[in-house]
């Protein structure tokens, strides 16, 4: 799908709009009664990666937070990150580095999806990329082969698996390489005098905070017989309050890490000019967008009751990222002008089908006030994660509206 130009509705003439979250939800159903639209919380976003920063190694030159862009790759949501003053962006295409380039051209945009095409490869290298991350041997080779000779400035990260029962999406099933292969690889690059890295990805939506200190030992334990590197990469996984609850709070999990590198550090790298990298997508984005869809249709279907929203699992619910999949709903009403959360004593289990035809398109059952009625609004509070980047076309319905607010 081609990603439309990110808009952003501007404040017409004399309207008054603040910087309330139902202020803008009423501004926006205004201009768009029966479309689906995004909010972005700038103000939001740009606090959320103050606190990051200042959580992550406090006081370290050589620490960056990288955005995961995959999480979000909306153009408006990188131009305020770079305005903050972040330069490291993790990408996993060459069209991600092209966009993270374009957005400030300073930018350094590492190329870590573990597999790549040789296509892929030079591309980025073109495009000025020098960080590369593996998994396997042949992908290092791959890189030499294309960049011969090797650039001076050339690295290449390892990545290790890091198998944890913890987190939503266990990504070490699909990548990472076992300890032993991690460290052959790493002797391999040291051996052709190629800046060596390593990197684990502790899992996405990690509920357990410890699960990052054991991912830095893991670390540790195979540089032990290595030597010194150029980078560490203690991946992402923060985890965000999908249901409202307040259950994690980043900076214990930022605090962990942080005391698990400041431990090795002496250990770890070759000179000054080193990286220590952290790389949140949803813990960035994921609770500062919010996602408000009509409902178009109310009905019975045998003994269930049913709502089809103008949204569903071809638009911003992939059934593949359970924790939005199953993120919490509010209903909207609007009366005399006011946009108000409906809060009734009787709630139902509807089940909720998407807008578009195919039976497939269900979120399945979600309790709702039982007065819910077409034209009503569903508001998804944390959508900023894997829900617009995840979107296909498919029948070609219009692409959601952008509001951004909080300026």
């Amino acid at each position: 799908m081609v990603q439309p130009l990110y808009e952003v509705v501007h404040q017409p003439k004399g309207h008054q709009r603040g910087k309330r979250l139902f202020d803008e939800i009423d501004f926006a159903t205004e201009l768009f009664p029966e479309d689906s639209f995004y909010l972005l919380n700038e103000g939001a976003l740009r606090e959320r990666y103050r606190t990051i920063d200042s959580n992550f190694l406090p006081g370290n030159q050589n620490s960056y937070v990288a955005y995961a862009v995959k999480a979000n790759s909306r153009r408006r949501i990188l131009e305020v990150l770079s305005s903050e003053g972040m330069t490291h962006f993790d990408c996993a295409s060459p069209n991600e580095i092209s966009l993270v380039k374009s957005v400030d051209k300073k930018n350094y945009p590492m190329y870590n999806h573990p597999i790549k095409r040789k296509t892929d490869i030079r591309e980025a290298y073109r495009m000025g990329v020098t960080h590369f991350t593996v998994q396997t041997k042949r992908e290092i080779e791959k890189i030499l082969e294309l960049l011969r000779p090797a650039p001076s400035n050339l690295e290449i990260a390892v990545r290790m698996m890091t198998l944890n029962s913890k987190a939503a999406c266990n990504l070490s099933t699909k990548f990472g390489a076992t300890q032993q292969a991690t460290k052959e690889m790493l002797k391999f690059l040291k051996k052709h005098n190629i800046r060596a890295g390593i990197s684990v990805h502790t899992g996405s939506q990690n509920s357990d905070p410890e699960t990052m200190r054991e991912g830095v030992e893991k670390m540790a334990d195979v540089l032990k017989s290595i030597g010194k590197i150029r980078s560490l990469n203690v991946g992402g996984g923060l985890p965000v309050n999908y249901l409202g609850d307040k259950e994690f709070d980043i900076k214990v999990f930022l605090e962990v890490v942080s005391q698990a590198v400041s431990e090795i550090l002496e250990d770890v790298f070759e000179d000054d000019d080193h990286q220590i990298i952290i790389e949140p997508g949803r813990a960035i984005i994921g609770d500062n967008i919010q996602l408000v869809s009509p409902v178009i249709a109310v009905e019975g279907r045998g003994t269930s009751p049913c709502i089809y929203i103008n949204d569903g699992i071809f638009s911003s619910f992939c059934p593949a990222d359970p924790p939005n999949y199953k993120a919490d709903f509010k209903l909207l009403r609007k009366d005399q002008g006011q946009i108000y959360e409906v809060r009734d004593d009787e709630f139902e289990e509807f089940i909720v089908f998407g807008r578009t035809c195919d039976s497939a398109d269900t979120l399945g059952k979600r309790r709702l006030p039982k007065s819910v009625r077409e034209g009503d609004w569903i508001l998804h509070s944390t959508a900023g994660a894997y829900t617009d980047s995840c979107s296909s076309s498919f029948n070609n319905f219009n692409p959601h509206k952008w509001v951004s607010f909080n300026v």
